[in-house]
């Protein structure tokens, strides 16, 4: 399993790569990468995908994706723009297609403080929304082919949300600058207080921890 710090050398030889060799050639070094992982591993790190802006990514979700089922499928599905029309065939499919799909609906919907900073300030908009209609009669066909508990959650999300999801607001961030939000977010506008709310929080927690280590 990937420690922190493995995910932390993953990310960092992401960069590195991205600035040395361009987003087309990082998709193939990542895939690579991606690939000789366990696939829980690669559940954990797949939004490493989006942050190339490379929109053939998706594809790659098409055939490498798979359990666990993690939302970052979803949400890098989102930030590369995947279009209802592949959504709606993804919540038609089997497998995982429809868990993945409802994720990235929900990815669409407006930017929340409990976000990832870098969705936050990406904030993916869904670029071909359906109607309301529509969307409600694909969920309700998907409820009835498929009855677990994670469906159903995943769903009712969906709906708690779909005035934001099919809202046609513009996105935060175009799908080719996503490689300069990760390599330089600061540079983007409202960057600055969402990363700085997010690095209080994980200060907050990691002291936490350690409060409780040494009560231990």
């Amino acid at each position: 399993m990937l420690t922190r710090q493995d995910e932390e050398l993953l990310h960092e030889r992401f960069a590195e790569q991205l600035e040395r060799n361009g987003p087309p050639a990082t998709l193939l070094w990542l895939q690579n990468e991606l690939a000789a992982l366990t696939p829980g591993d690669r559940s954990m790190v797949c939004k490493l995908i989006a942050y190339t802006g490379c929109p053939e990514g998706i594809d790659w979700f098409e055939t490498n994706a798979g359990s666990p089922v993690t939302s970052g499928w979803g949400t890098a599905a989102a930030l590369l723009d995947v279009s209802w029309a592949r959504i709606r065939t993804w919540l038609t499919g089997d497998g995982w297609h429809p868990l993945i799909a409802l994720d990235a609906l929900l990815a669409y919907r407006a930017p929340a403080p409990n976000m990832a900073p870098f969705e936050q300030i990406a904030a993916p908009a869904l670029s071909d929304p359906p109607s309301r209609d529509e969307l409600d009669d694909v969920l309700d066909s998907v409820l009835r082919a498929r009855k677990t508990a994670r469906i159903r959650q995943s769903i009712d999300a969906v709906r708690a949300h779909a005035d934001e999801i099919l809202s046609r607001r513009p996105r935060g961030v175009a799908v080719a600058d996503l490689p300069r939000l990760f390599l330089a977010p600061d540079e983007f506008r409202g960057a600055g207080p969402i990363i700085e709310e997010q690095a209080k929080i994980t200060s907050n927690l990691r002291e936490s921890l350690r409060e409780l280590l040494e009560d231990d």
